[in-house]
């Protein structure tokens, strides 16, 4: 275990990955649904039913991704959350981009498509996301330095909320139609936040690594302690009022500006 201060490149490379994970993920968070009802053209009642799903998968994934990594014994000089961001991120990029894809099916097929799509595209968020959640923790002992860390995270996730807000609707306008706009938009967000999810994994080093055996635990018992634990449940009934507002926000701004306002470009200021 190394306990020496984080230099300020570490904790810019550390920040970059949630920069590179913004880029693609606030951009599916942000025009997917609209790009599902307006360029796909399957109804938003099927939009959203996508979406609902979606979340219920996501949840078992990320939990069995963060056992997997958890779980990994044979750890190599790469460290033990840094290779999923260096391999995860690429496939990352291209289930990103594939979301925006507009295949020649049916409705129906384009409707499939779309869940399979999005949901595999999930999957690779958690792949990357989980274990560069894991990271800081890795990389230093030091209670400054770590929030450092969670500063520099915060700050570049901001900067991909505000690009993607900014920059994608009078990019997707500059191209003949929308259908070409989204998917060379995505492709240029995704092959930045792939590049920046690089430099992440190349700028930071894993000092601390656990090699105490895991102790199988009782799953069980340990529920039963959660849905007793009175903090625990109001800390995530706020958890679910506030992400849902926020994504709720997130999912009808598009619609409200175009609809309501008569002015969709208006998003970006």
């Amino acid at each position: 275990m190394k306990t020496e201060k984080l230099r300020m490149k570490e904790k810019v490379a550390y920040g970059l990955g949630d920069l590179g994970n913004g880029l693609m993920f606030q951009f599916a968070q942000l025009f997917l649904l609209k790009f599902y009802t307006d360029v796909l053209q399957i109804p938003a009642y099927w939009g959203g039913l996508i979406f609902l799903i979606a979340k219920f998968f996501d949840a078992f994934v990320d939990t069995s991704v963060g056992a997997f990594v958890d779980s990994r014994k044979h750890i190599s000089k790469r460290g033990k959350f840094r290779p999923y961001i260096l391999y995860g991120s690429l496939f990352l990029g291209i289930a990103t981009v594939a979301c925006f894809i507009t295949p020649n099916f049916g409705e129906t097929g384009r409707i499939i498509y779309a869940f399979i799509s999005y949901n595999i595209m999930g999957f690779f968020y958690s792949v990357v996301n989980i274990p560069y959640g894991s990271l800081a923790a890795a990389m230093t002992m030091d209670s400054g330095d770590r929030t450092s860390l969670a500063a520099a995270r915060n700050l570049t996730g901001q900067m991909a909320a505000l690009l993607t807000g900014a920059v994608v609707i009078p990019l997707v306008a500059i191209f003949a139609t929308p259908k070409i706009g989204y998917v060379t938009t995505v492709m240029i967000f995704a092959t930045a936040g792939v590049i920046s999810q690089i430099l992440c994994y190349s700028g930071t080093h894993e000092r601390i690594i656990d090699h105490t055996p895991r102790k199988k635990g009782d799953g069980m018992k340990s529920i039963k302690g959660l849905l007793t634990n009175r903090p625990f449940i109001i800390l995530s009934i706020f958890t679910i009022l506030s992400v849902g507002s926020m994504f709720l926000k997130m999912g009808i701004q598009l619609y409200y500006f175009q609809y309501v306002l008569g002015q969709v470009g208006l998003v970006s200021i």
